[in-house]
């Protein structure tokens, strides 16, 4: 479960679930999430996938909220 800031007035909130997506069209890869990423989420996502880089789709068929990295709480 990851921690998701959805307000400045928030310290932490919870998502029990979500649903991501995976997919191709022709060589380019794409991955749906209904969340928007830190960017420096979103590099190490690019950085460990094998082959082209995939494009992030964020706010995909969902809007749960961001995703900080674990040093944006300190």
């Amino acid at each position: 479960m990851r921690r998701l800031a959805t307000h400045p007035a928030e310290h932490h909130a919870t998502v029990s679930h979500a649903t991501a997506a995976v997919g191709s069209i022709g060589p380019v890869r794409l991955i749906a999430l209904p969340v928007e990423l830190f960017v420096e989420l979103g590099l190490s996502i690019q950085s460990a996938a094998s082959g082209p880089r995939p494009i992030i789709v964020a706010y995909a068929n969902d809007l749960i909220g961001y995703v900080p990295t674990d040093a944006a709480f300190d």
